[in-house]
């Protein structure tokens, strides 16, 4: 999500007003720390800029940013709430809290919060994106996809959406579609390993067991493991153990 957080953040910090040149510097180096995946750091540079100027949504913004990095969920929602006090119409931090709201499993409010974010900004793609997955795992998955083919059209190379879209394609039992979506995600980025594992298992669900195996190679080639249950469940319907 490095991509993500770095791209919401610049254009959140884009459309505010100017802020301090201390907090500015701050919130700078926040980036460039959460770039390279230094959450801690970004988090205390986020802090000071917070401390130079309580008013900065941006900062605000950037902090629920990271908190959303480390899994603190709760936490990535009160910032949000503040930098939205600070700026009712910071489409950007609607569409962080609608992907935190999401991941706690409260579809209902990620859905506001995302429809919240194209109204203010439909040009703002990841709000779309955002949108898809709250459908998704709330079991809409017709309305997932039609906002997965929206945040494609503005951007063909989003190879997250590919692997939304693809998830709710397996889910409606399209396993052709879904495969399709997980492949032109691979070809957009062959080291995503995400999408080595949304295949394997879609190959799992059609059966395709050998290329299943072959894609939790490549996963793990990639130095990641799947989970012990998704392990125990291609083991016992292919009937073999690698």
């Amino acid at each position: 999500m490095r991509a993500l957080f770095v791209m919401i953040l610049i254009l959140g910090a884009a459309m505010g007003n100017s802020f301090a040149e201390s907090a500015d510097s701050c919130i700078t180096k926040g980036v460039e720390y959460a770039q390279q995946g230094k959450f801690d750091e970004a988090l205390s540079e986020f802090n000071k800029a917070i401390g130079q100027d309580m008013t900065n949504a941006a900062a605000y913004h950037g902090r629920s940013l990271v908190y959303m990095e480390k899994g603190e969920m709760d936490k990535a929602i009160l910032d949000s709430d503040r930098a939205i006090q600070l700026r009712p119409d910071y489409a950007e931090a609607y569409a962080i809290r609608s992907n935190a709201y999401s991941n706690k499993g409260e579809f209902a409010k990620a859905i506001a919060d995302a429809s919240k974010a194209v109204e203010l900004n439909p040009g703002f793609q990841k709000s779309y994106y955002m949108r898809g997955m709250a459908y998704g795992r709330n079991g809409d998955y017709d309305l997932a996809i039609a906002d997965f083919n929206r945040a494609i059209e503005m951007d063909p190379k989003d190879l997250q959406s590919y692997c939304g879209r693809g998830l709710a394609k397996d889910l409606k039992g399209d396993n052709a579609g879904a495969i399709a979506d997980f492949n032109k995600a691979i070809e957009i980025h062959p080291n995503y390993a995400g999408a080595y594992l949304n295949r394997a298992s879609t190959y799992m669900n059609k059966g395709d067991y050998d290329k299943a195996w072959e894609d939790v190679r490549k996963y793990r080639a990639l130095g990641y493991e799947p989970s012990e249950g998704f392990m125990e469940d291609l083991k016992k319907v292919s009937g073999r153990e690698k």
